[in-house]
């Protein structure tokens, strides 16, 4: 099943691999690319994965996020634009993620109870702003992020979000005018997909929460769910053994939504990825696997059922470029 072409909007992807958005940290600290980003997309993109979701992309100046690419103004477009043709000359779906990390107002970062109306609408307008950037780039669609403990994850974390107006009384309020914003300006032509967390460390968002919030987004038609959680690398993992962690609540997902769900998390060996898709998911997202083979994808699109070299050791999330150190 993993080599079956999938419609994605009115695009096609030639698989149901997809590499799940990963930083490298080798945008330099303002954000912008350069050689050796366009050679790490060029090596997924010949490996045999399907779509790629680009690293995460600051919707604007965050502070403390040094070396997180940025679409924060329309001079970034061009750059953007090399990175989807590096993509699709793989002939792969280029899929920008879109990042509101945080909220910096005069200097002092806002949280969820602080922002002013005014606040959140320029987060909303944010997010129209990259998408359209994305668009005009040569981009397939993208990725509201909504997981990891960054500012839209917050709003639906009972923890964080204290608000009574209608932000606080449907926590999923943002998420729907975000998607909405988006649509406007990039049509019908262009995925618009999202990342969730199934749960969270701190008990803010719970597996209910998330089939909630699935629905309410399914209701909106929004392209595509991919389910993670927090914290989102889990050591320790072995194939056959506890592969796979969060579709236990993907499977309730599925149940209450029309709209495709990507499964991402603990995925090692082909025979678990073949399982997930028979159970009805939309796709499989691979993340650390890939930093430690770009051409996994091709092998197991191959017939070669040997699972990644993936030990979960988690190294990688401290070295350079979080790069397996298997490869050194």
């Amino acid at each position: 099943m993993l080599s079956y072409s999938v419609h994605r909007g009115n695009f096609i992807a030639k698989n149901r691999l997809i590499r799940s958005a990963t930083l490298t940290h080798y945008a330099d600290k303002e954000g912008h690319f350069n050689d050796k980003i366009y050679e790490t997309y060029h090596d997924l993109a010949m490996g045999g994965v399907g779509t790629i979701i680009v690293e995460v992309s600051l919707l604007n100046n965050c502070g403390a996020y040094e070396h997180f690419p940025r679409i924060d103004s329309d001079d970034r477009i061009s750059e953007y634009n090399k990175l989807a043709s590096v993509i699709h000359e793989g002939d792969c779906l280029a899929i920008a993620q879109l990042n509101q990390a945080n909220y910096v107002k005069n200097g002092d970062e806002l949280d969820v109870d602080d922002l002013s109306t005014d606040d959140i609408e320029q987060i909303i307008k944010n997010h129209a702003d990259g998408a359209r950037r994305a668009k005009e780039a040569g981009f397939d669609g993208v990725e509201i992020h909504a997981a990891h403990g960054f500012l839209l994850s917050r709003f639906l974390n009972s923890n964080y979000n204290h608000r009574s107006d209608k932000y606080g009384e449907d926590k999923n309020t943002i998420l729907g005018e975000v998607f909405m914003a988006i649509r406007d300006v990039v049509g019908y032509d262009f995925a618009i997909w999202i990342k969730l967390d199934t749960k969270n460390e701190d008990c803010g968002i719970t597996g209910n929460d998330c089939v909630k919030t699935c629905k309410y987004l399914s209701d909106m038609q929004i392209g595509a769910i991919e389910l993670s959680c927090t914290p989102a690398i889990v050591g320790g993992i072995k194939a056959h053994e506890n592969e796979g962690y969060n579709k236990e609540i993907g499977m309730e997902v599925m149940r209450h939504v029309y709209c495709p769900v990507i499964l991402v998390g603990g995925i090692r060996s082909l025979e678990e990825a073949e399982e997930d898709l028979f159970d009805g998911f939309e796709a499989i997202s691979l993340s650390r696997p890939l930093l430690c083979e770009p051409d996994l994808p091709g092998r197991w699109l191959s017939g070669d059922n040997t699972q990644s070299k993936c030990t979960s050791c988690n190294s990688c999330r401290s070295n350079p470029g979080h790069g397996c150190i298997l490869n050194k």
